[in-house]
């Protein structure tokens, strides 16, 4: 028998290995941030259970309060946790999450917009086309869906589909915690060992962090992004066709999850992977329904 519960502190060892199977944004292979997330998860549970359903949001809707070096992202928003526990073993075989509010007003969540460019010039009768990404900043503050991994040999049995759908199921439950739209970042191609050509093309020659470094201070703050990466278009045709064709696609191991989060493509700051801004709450609500039965036959 499987149960999905909220994660616990004594999740986090397991939840490490988890996140070491593949570089997810929201999951990093850090036992100090996955004990932070799951800190803050606990209080935005507890503080949930304590809104009635059909009551105002809570003003002061704090989960990170005394978390240290917590996403200022999240501060004003809630993060949710889950997990999937093997009843019979005790052990736990994957977990999923849910951010409140990602960003908001005065605290803008960044990605690059990918917009086309047309040129002619009229004494040689030639055109181009080009693709740019530019710096987009989006204040708001969309609920957004991620972190979920599941181990390999868990995989095949709907799981997984249980594991992404009981976000939508909880958004349901507790629809004035959420926001009226969706996003989900997307894992762009990484090598085994942490290589983003995107990154070392763009990101690096503006930040001068690694990968790695640099994704681990996402989880901290965001400032550093619109104060280091340009404003202008970056023209994609100058970068080497591997780096290029990577842009807006999604890694092998979150190529599953993709089609649930909706169609427009948006690289990341980072690594150039997809932001998927998918259906309304709504939708969503319909959604963890329909699976629920679904799984349940």
């Amino acid at each position: 028998m499987y149960l999905i519960r909220r994660a616990r502190a004594e999740d986090v060892g397991t939840l490490v290995k988890l996140a070491r199977m593949v570089h997810f944004i929201n999951l990093p292979p850090n036992k100090e941030m996955i004990g932070q997330k799951i800190a803050a998860s606990r209080e935005s549970f507890r503080k949930a259970a304590g809104t009635e359903k059909g009551e105002d949001r809570p003003k002061q809707f704090r989960p990170s309060d005394g978390v240290p070096g917590y996403s200022e992202g999240i501060a004003d928003s809630g993060v949710f946790m889950f997990v999937l526990e093997n009843t019979e073993t005790g052990s736990v075989l994957g977990t999923s999450q849910l951010i409140a509010r990602m960003g908001g007003p005065g605290n803008p969540n960044y990605a690059f917009k990918l917009e086309r460019r047309e040129f002619f010039a009229e004494d040689i009768k030639t055109g181009t086309s080009h693709v740019v990404a530019r710096l987009h900043s989006d204040e708001s503050g969309p609920t957004e869906i991620g972190g979920l991994i599941l181990q390999p040999a868990s995989r095949g049995a709907k799981l997984g589909q249980l594991m992404s759908f009981i976000r939508f199921h909880f958004i349901g439950m507790r629809r004035e915690l959420f926001a009226d739209r969706l996003l989900a970042e997307m894992m762009a191609p990484i090598s085994d060992d942490g290589r983003s050509l995107f990154w070392e093309y763009v990101g690096q020659r503006f930040i001068p962090l690694s990968y790695t470094e640099a994704d681990v201070q996402c989880g901290r703050s965001r400032k550093f992004i619109p104060a280091l990466l340009p404003h202008e278009d970056i023209y994609l045709s100058l970068l080497p066709p591997a780096a290029r064709d990577g842009v807006g696609e999604v890694h092998r191991e979150t190529a599953p999850g993709a089609a649930d989060a909706g169609e427009t493509r948006v690289p990341v700051p980072g690594h150039g992977g997809p932001v998927r801004r998918g259906a309304d709450a709504g939708r969503a609500d319909r959604r963890g329904a329909a699976a629920q039965a679904d799984l349940a036959a």
